[in-house]
């Protein structure tokens, strides 16, 4: 308590399974970035982390987390647009979200997702800001911080009724379907993502987040960050546009060059990237990307590649699903349960249709045992005499059975 703010270690015995985040109230005068390199190797040693908290306060509390958030998300940066927006001060931290019972949660019940922290002396007037701000009502992206749209959902602390609970209860699993679907690319191509050298004119972000999908008003991506080893940019998307996106994440340069000619869209991008895209260009009838010093060759494939390559008639003629009718044997169950026989008889067993007996195989099959020589031949007549020898056993004792159940009905009958 003496260095410690606000840290409470439960009396569990097996404490190497505990994760607390208590906050340390340090006094320095050297950069935070700096201690914490020269700390970097006890902190390995010791499974330990050190963090500068988003919101330089004594006192803060967690409002609730937003939905649609991912790990992948810079907080960071995402805080610091919060706060231009909102004009106070907003802290996210990624992590498990509380359920409202004490004691560790379970595995199948964990989920993640950004939470939202606050100045405790403001909490209520923060979070009917930050409520507001991200509800349901679908705004234009460019008015959310780095583009990205989310929804605030209040932490079960805050709920004042069963209804709310239960609600918050559907948005957490929401958000762990959620992290289940989302999809991610990444891409090395990028120098920068949030840099603007005049001043008004869009960022890298926000014309990327302004593309859309094929379908034309869905946005194609959901958010693109900086990977956390900083080698890369994370672009992720939704399931269903998983094959246009990760299309446009490796052809973005042209993409960009075409609908925003006025911006000189290469200084984001790397010298690799730029000689990579050389020739590259979007076709207006079409909106894809195509590569104009491709060579159109007339040569068909034969001249090409010596081989006769055209496709046999068989396979291209127009082949159609055969129906159970048309395809299966008719099948007559001995005992009829859909009354399909004459309803004024009693139900008895039906006849049993002799398989055809086959003592030479069928012309595909001969000319594969011939093919392949005599003694192939030979073993394979003699297992299909032995496969036909056993169903002619096997069909005449279920005939002398039906023959024995038949008479026996008709005393029942001639009884009665």
């Amino acid at each position: 308590k003496l260095y410690f703010h606000r840290l409470y270690l439960p009396d569990n015995p097996d404490r190497s399974v505990i994760v607390r985040y208590p906050k340390i109230l340090i006094g320095h005068n050297r950069p935070f970035k700096e201690i914490s390199k020269d700390m970097g190797e006890w902190l390995r040693e010791g499974n330990h982390g050190l963090y500068r908290n988003h919101i330089q306060r004594e006192n803060t509390t967690e409002i609730g987390f937003l939905l649609l958030s991912t790990r992948a998300m810079d907080a960071g940066a995402l805080a610091d647009e919060m706060k231009e927006e909102f004009k106070f001060e907003v802290g996210l931290r990624w992590k498990v979200q509380d359920i409202g019972v004490k004691g560790n949660i379970p595995e199948k019940h964990k989920v993640h997702a950004l939470s939202v922290e606050v100045q405790t002396e403001k909490k209520r007037e923060h979070m009917r800001t930050i409520s507001h701000f991200y509800n349901t009502r679908r705004a234009d992206r460019s008015e959310y911080p780095n583009g990205v749209r989310f929804r605030f959902v209040k932490a079960v602390s805050e709920c004042i009724n069963r209804a709310e609970k239960a609600k918050v209860a559907k948005l957490r699993g929401k958000q762990k379907r959620f992290l289940e679907l989302v999809q991610s690319t990444t891409c090395y191509d990028i120098e920068q993502l949030d840099y603007s050298p005049v001043e008004g004119e869009e960022t890298l972000r926000q014309m990327v987040m302004n593309i859309m999908a094929s379908d034309g008003k869905t946005p194609l991506f959901l958010n693109v960050d900086l990977n956390y080893l900083e080698s890369g940019h994370v672009f992720q998307y939704g399931p269903s546009f998983r094959d246009e996106a990760d299309r446009m994440v490796h052809t973005l340069l042209p993409y960009l060059r075409y609908h925003y000619p006025d911006i000189n869209v290469d200084q984001y991008f790397n010298a690799e990237c730029i000689e990579r895209c050389h020739g590259l260009k979007v076709n207006p009838d079409s909106g894809l990307v195509e590569d104009t010093l491709a060579q159109d060759d007339d040569l068909s494939d034969d001249e090409l590649l010596g081989f006769e390559l055209d496709i046999m008639k068989e396979v291209t003629e127009d082949l159609t699903r055969p129906s159970m009718n048309s395809f299966l044997p008719y099948d007559d169950d001995d005992v009829s349960t859909m009354n399909t026989r004459d309803n004024n008889t009693l139900a008895s067993p039906g006849p049993i249709r002799k398989r055809r007996k086959q003592n030479t195989p069928s012309p595909a099959l001969a000319t594969d045992i011939n093919s392949q020589g005599s003694g192939r031949s030979l073993l394979t007549t003699q297992t299909l005499q032995t496969i036909d020898d056993r169903f002619e056993k096997i069909e005449n004792t279920v005939e002398t059975h039906q023959q024995d159940m038949t008479k026996k009905v008709d005393d029942i009958l001639a009884k009665l």
